[in-house]
């Protein structure tokens, strides 16, 4: 696919851009751990509890407790490529209930993926986390994006217990971890020198490049094209392209007057 980025005066140039997914660089990073601050529940006492780790807990008493935790802020920047999602939750239970915990993620009100368990909980509140997923989980949906991740919520459900009792949520917290591709730029130059100004390489949140002129001895620089036939003129790299860039450098052969 090709994209023009800017359209020149007279003889312009023409910018390839390569979409793709990945590049060969990929650096891992993750949004930490963030803990939400909005809610709705459907019988949960103290909901809003969860919201820190202050060994005051969100209770669920009944087995069609459930509360939906959300607000988590900005989760990753535009341009992000979601590899996996973490939920650590801080819960126990009554030491004579068998009650625990299931997990779902939506985005918005649409759910994704599959319940997680949380497995058995402990007897008292003991201010350690049990961790569901992990930096490669997908939870059973493939379609994560920064768009859509953005807007994560965590959907708590307690489960049936024959011999009664609560389950407590003290804190729960999200974390996402992704990858922000690296762009390659090429520069045909044609017997010329680039800028040291012009970078190798771009990612999505690079500010806006402004490309800087080549030399070469004997001729003017007029300016940077994106193929051989030079037809669309390249000034700039804007913020948030997704995609490697290739680029002419068109040359005139400098005149001089003999008098």
């Amino acid at each position: 696919m090709k994209k023009k980025l800017i359209k020149g005066l007279g003889f312009s140039l023409f910018v390839v851009l390569v979409m793709t997914a990945f590049s060969s660089v990929v650096l891992a990073e993750d949004s930490g751990w963030l803990s939400p601050t909005q809610n709705f529940d459907d019988g949960v006492s103290y909901e809003e509890r969860a919201y820190s780790q202050n060994d005051s807990s969100a209770i669920f008493n009944d087995s069609d407790d459930e509360a939906t935790y959300y607000g988590f802020g900005t989760i990753v920047p535009a341009g992000a490529i979601i590899d996996g999602v973490e939920v650590r939750m801080d819960a126990y239970k009554d030491n004579y209930s068998s009650r625990n915990f299931n997990v779902r993620l939506y985005t918005g009100n649409t759910a994704r993926g599959n319940w997680v368990n949380s497995g058995t909980l402990a007897n008292s509140d003991t201010d350690t986390y049990i961790v569901l997923g992990s930096e490669t989980a997908d939870w059973g949906y493939t379609g994560w994006d920064a768009t859509n991740v953005n807007t994560l919520r965590v959907r708590v459900d307690a489960s049936w217990s024959e011999n009664g009792g609560n389950a407590y949520l003290d804190h729960i917290q999200i974390k996402v971890h992704y990858h922000m591709p690296t762009y390659d730029i090429t520069y045909n130059l044609d017997g010329g020198t680039n800028a040291v100004a012009n970078p190798a390489t771009f990612q999505a949140s690079t500010p806006t490049i402004v490309l800087e002129d080549a030399v070469k001895a004997g001729y003017n620089f007029e300016g940077w094209f994106s193929d051989e036939a030079l037809t669309t003129e390249v000034t700039e790299i804007p913020m948030g392209s997704t995609c490697d860039v290739e680029l002419f450098a068109k040359w005139s052969l400098k005149v001089f007057e003999i008098n």
